[in-house]
């Protein structure tokens, strides 16, 4: 029989370095590994070689590999690989520096905080719920904290491999089996062979938040045995008696999840949180651990802000420009209300000039004719109205009309976004698409669905309505609803569609959290057609370890790489197009790099300004983002928090211009693991302006995005590529 050893400290182990022990339980040992082929630091498991031996469980443990790495939210501890090195089985998973929450615990933690931990924790339990995952083993030591605060849950992959073996473990527990759970945290119908579900999970959590917030266990019995005879012949002391200073909703909650009858619990985790975010003690934190939102606090400052102040005298003067940008934005893209009267189109001449409008609060007013060879898109705008039952909602809808002739209708309603693919029939629509929602007091559980139906043109196109099917993938609900567009009598422009899909708060959250994570085609699909200010979306070439000299010259090989494939731009446009500027964008390991071109620089000196955004709150400009200043004249960068006011590290921005050349170059660098730590960037979102010296006041010469440099949720959208791990 082979026998297989655990890695030592200091030696080599596959691919990886084994730096120290983290921990150790019945399923095996957890390291802090390097993994020495990409450079970083990773909390590698080791599985007990009693697994690694079974081969019916190595059989699991391949089919499932690619489905746990795909686990995907921001509040489930990320799988990068699974593996078998030396004939032990091994799940590299990411490393967070927090500890776990019994740790904390330890040391001191307010209710709120408490509350917001659980918040969290329900939310990863709704979405694994939702892909039929169910933990089994929800405790203080399997949720984990970031350097920041926010909560991951561990051990969700372990735990569907695992399904087997802990179902027969489960019916054995009266002979020589053991637990694969943690019998502290187990309900009650743990120890009477019943199949997993929910519920199970909402009872483990309920145990860790009676525990957590009264400093002692529901049930006092350190054995099993003695531990199920005190779940059957005592009850536990209601939360409020144990501490009576928390809240009568979170005590309500707390003792409901602890229940011995399933059907007394929450009966889902979507239920408790919903309750849970309502209580007091939810109320008074911070909004920051929004439960699937990527926004992790800013870090805290590490050095002295250097804010010009003559850059914090003219912020009234930017303000009233910025003011004046939105006036005039808002007069060129706002919708028809429903039952207002429907504009006369306008020729199309005047429509580039409401795509364009916003630039002329910045730019000299001659430039405006050159920003005039962005076409109008084939999209048509129209309100839409969608009742089921007494509840009816407002909002818009895209259809979108390809060459052969079929239909893409996009549904934006405040939290829903829906996808229809609709076949014309003589005036008719046989619809059917996807949806998915974010629901709950703080947008914070995901919803998905299908849909499918019957629309009838009515009034030359001018009406569009009928009867959808609506239903719930997760909780197997089915509804009917009607729905009516109505058009607004005129194609729109890119612009307009952009800012369409951004006027609804919690869409973008929506779409770059919760469904593009999750790979889903119909959202894929959809941010393939959502135009970003004429022009202003792209892709990042992935350059992989490249080289860069942060110079200013763009001599490296890597940006002469125009495109990928036939067709695919690799450059931004700067306004206004008299400038002849471009943004190349590339991205190297966790930095993003951005190279300036404008040919007709004349000035000696310049003043660059971006704002960068990686993670989408609920409402998206409650996000946080980063702004970072480069200065010719003293050749001095800052980068600093726009929420916080917290200042990042020197090399996390870093900028060089250059005018050795005719025009002027520039290469910036950001690190965005260090804008985002611990969480994986997929969208950005940036606002880039040049300016011709350091006057903070002047009027940029090239701006790409979007005006106010600060309202990122508007900006450039630079989709990153996925790199294999």
């Amino acid at each position: 029989m082979v026998r297989f050893a655990y890695p030592a400290m200091g030696t080599a182990f596959g691919k990886y370095s084994i730096l120290r022990e983290l921990g150790r339980g019945s399923m095996g040992v957890v390291y802090l590994a390097e993994d020495q082929s990409l450079g970083r630091q990773v909390a590698l498991k080791v599985l007990t070689p009693s697994l690694s031996n079974d081969e019916d469980f190595k059989s699991r443990f391949r089919l499932e590999a690619r489905s746990i790495a795909s686990l995907n939210h921001p509040h489930v501890v990320r799988v990068h690989n699974l593996d078998e090195i030396d004939g032990l089985l091994t799940i590299d998973m990411e490393f967070l520096e927090g500890g776990d929450l019994f740790a904390h615990l330890s040391r001191g933690m307010s209710y709120s905080e408490i509350v917001h931990v659980g918040a969290q924790v329900l939310s990863a339990l709704d979405a694994c719920h939702q892909r039929d995952v169910i933990h089994r083993d929800v405790k203080p030591t399997n949720i984990l904290l970031d350097a920041h605060g926010l909560a991951k849950v561990a051990d969700f992959g372990l735990a569907k491999m695992l399904e087997s073996q802990m179902n027969a473990s489960y019916v054995s527990l009266r002979t020589s089996g053991y637990f694969l759970g943690t019998p502290r945290y187990a309900p009650p119908e743990a120890w009477d062979a019943a199949e997993p579900d929910p519920a199970w999970d909402i009872y483990s959590l309920g145990v860790v938040l009676y525990e957590a917030l009264s400093g002692r266990p529901p049930y006092k019995s350190n054995t099993p045995m003695s531990l199920v005879k005190e779940m059957v012949e005592k009850e536990v002391a209601p939360l409020r008696t144990a501490v009576p200073e928390v809240s009568a909703p979170l005590a309500d909650l707390v003792n409901s999840m602890i229940a011995k009858q399933r059907d007394r619990r929450p009966q889902s985790a979507m239920e408790a949180l919903n309750r849970l975010t309502a209580t007091p003690e939810y109320a008074q934190g911070s909004s920051a651990g929004s439960a699937t939102v990527l926004a992790p606090r800013p870090r805290q400052p590490r050095r002295k802000p250097h804010w010009p102040r003559k850059f914090l005298k003219v912020l009234p003067a930017l303000a009233a420009l910025v003011v004046l940008a939105l006036v005039i934005t808002a007069y060129a893209v706002t919708r028809s209300a429903p039952g207002a009267e429907t504009p006369p189109e306008p020729a199309a001449e005047q429509m580039v000039l409401q795509q364009n409008a916003f630039a002329s609060a910045i730019l000299p007013a001659e430039t405006i004719a050159e920003l005039a060879k962005s076409p109008a898109a084939e999209w048509r705008v129209y309100n839409a109205v969608l009742t089921s039952g007494d509840v009816t909602q407002s909002g818009s809808a895209l259809r979108f009309s390809n060459a052969s002739g079929a239909d893409s209708i996009v549904l934006l309603f405040p939290d829903w976004l829906c996808v229809l693919n609709a076949s014309n029939d003589q005036g008719r629509f046989a619809i059917d698409g996807s949806w998915g929602q974010l629901a709950g007091p703080a947008g914070s559980v995901l919803r998905l669905g299908r849909l499918e139906g019957l629309l009838q043109i009515v009034d030359e196109e001018r009406l569009i309505a009928g009867t959808l099917q609506l239903a719930d993938e997760r909780l197997n609900n089915h509804w009917q609803a009607h729905l009516q567009l109505s058009a607004t009598g005129r194609p729109v422009t890119d612009t307009e569609v952009f800012l369409t899909f951004e006027r609804e708060r919690s869409l973008p959250a929506l779409l770059y959290n919760e469904l593009l994570p999750r790979r889903l085609d119909w959202a894929m699909e959809f941010e393939k057609r959502l135009p970003a200010l004429a022009d202003a979306r792209i892709d990042a070439v992935d350059v992989g370890s490249a080289e860069l000299a942060i110079d200013g010259r763009l001599h490296e090989p890597f940006w002469l790489m125009r495109s990928l494939a036939a067709g695919e731009s690799r450059a931004i446009p700067g306004s206004p197009r008299i400038q002849r500027a471009n943004l190349l964008v590339r991205r190297s390991g966790t930095r993003l790099l951005l190279g300036v071109t404008i040919p007709d620089w004349t000035s000696d000196q310049a003043r660059l300004e971006l704002a960068v955004q990686t993670a989408f709150a609920v409402p998206t400009e409650s996000s946080p983002r980063w702004l970072m200043l480069h200065d010719s004249a003293t050749d001095t960068h800052v980068i600093q928090s726009l929420l916080s006011g917290a200042v990042g590290a020197p090399d996390d921005f870093e900028c060089a211009l250059d005018r050795s050349q005719a025009g002027l170059t520039a290469e910036i660098a950001v690190d965005l693991d260090a804008l985002s730590p611990g969480e994986p960037v997929s969208r950005v979102r940036l606002n880039l302006q040049v300016k011709a010296s350091n006057d903070e006041s002047e009027l940029p010469v090239v701006i790409w995005g979007w005006p106010e440099v600060g309202a990122t949720e508007h900006g450039a959208l630079i989709v990153i590529p996925e790199t294999e791990s």
